[in-house]
């Protein structure tokens, strides 16, 4: 009785392991599933964060395309006011050229009436109709 005992104990024995050992394995997949999962979440959000520096870079070519045509932009009015300016200066100069010609005829008329104020102190001034 007591080997028949000691059979049944061995033979539950190895059942037992039987049945436990895939449960062992299918733990151990269980715990492979959950780590690869979570590696496969680690690089979505890796794929996020990559994603948003994209963006970022982006928005940052842009803001400098932005600033490139406002110096552009600066740059052609700032052309403008200079041509304007020279512009204005040699309107200036002319407005000089013909102040210095009215001077020059204004001198040539006191002259004329310096000499006919000259003549008029030796008579009166003299008419070659009369």
């Amino acid at each position: 009785a007591v080997d028949a005992f000691a059979a049944h104990v061995h033979q539950f024995l190895n059942v037992s392991s039987i049945v436990h050992a895939p449960l062992l394995s299918a733990h151990a997949i269980g715990a492979c599933v959950e780590a690869t999962g979570a590696g496969v979440e680690a690089t979505g959000a890796g794929v996020d964060a990559t994603g948003a520096g994209v963006e970022a870079t982006g928005a940052g070519v842009e803001a400098t395309g932005a600033g490139v045509e406002a110096t552009g932009a600066g740059v052609e009015a700032t052309g403008a006011g200079v041509e304007a300016t020279g512009a204005g200066v040699e309107a200036t100069g002319a407005g000089v050229d013909a102040i210095g010609a009215g001077v020059e005829v204004t001198g040539a008329g006191v002259e004329a009436t310096s000499d006919t104020t000259n003549l008029s102190m030796f008579g009166p001034p003299f008419d070659p109709l009369t």
